[in-house]
């Protein structure tokens, strides 16, 4: 009677709050339930921080109690930031797709970064095969019209930074195995869907 009457609680205080607010039945006393491996946000699917770096050998650590996390094992160390697309990795800037999301006590990333950005990153031998690789385009960003941030003082353009780096790594790259393309080569403005056909058509 008891119990049935607590369920009957749960379950009304689910109705009338909506999906926010998660349920468990069944629990074992003292028993934490599990984060859900997957969380849609705007449309974006999420996955489970810890699950998917633990999966890679990274444990967690918490270095702001709901905030930041870190995941580290003796080859690298991965912190992210709720609400922050920017995340280091072996203390490199890395910028996800869309912002880490937390839910519950959980920190989640984006899937799409998680299996085509970080994935091959982490375990580059499961790769199906990365000799397929033969064409690079590079997008300097920027460009006439669109100057990027200007520092007046020194007046330079960021434009101009953009398609000097976008140069000198084509020329790296070039010499080896592979055909670099350049969606600018100039100081000219291209619309950003341009810049995706190119990169496609490449």
């Amino acid at each position: 009677m008891r119990s049935s009457r607590l369920l009957s609680g749960l379950l009304l205080a689910a109705l009338i709050a909506g999906p926010a607010v998660p349920v468990v039945l069944h629990a074992a006393p003292n028993q934490v339930a599990a984060a859900p491996s997957r969380v849609v946000v705007d449309g974006v699917t999420y996955v489970d921080a810890a699950a998917f770096f633990g999966r890679h050998g990274l444990k967690l650590k918490w270095l702001e109690a709901g905030r930041r996390q870190e995941f580290a094992s003796s080859w690298t160390r991965v912190e992210l930031e709720v609400d922050q697309r920017e995340i280091s990795l072996n203390g490199l800037r890395v910028f996800l797709g869309e912002a880490v999301v937390l839910r519950g006590r959980s920190l989640y990333l984006p899937q799409i970064d998680a299996d085509r950005l970080l994935g091959p990153i982490l375990r580059p031998s499961a790769i199906p095969d990365p000799r397929r690789l033969r064409t690079i385009v590079i997008d300097a960003g920027h460009g006439g019209r669109d100057s990027g941030t200007l520092n007046a003082k020194l007046k330079l353009d960021e434009k101009t930074f953009t398609l000097d780096v976008a140069r000198r790594l084509a020329g790296i790259l070039g010499t080896g195995q592979w055909r670099v393309v350049l969606t600018r080569t100039d100081d000219r403005f291209i619309e950003l869907r341009d810049r995706a056909e190119q990169a496609t058509a490449a």
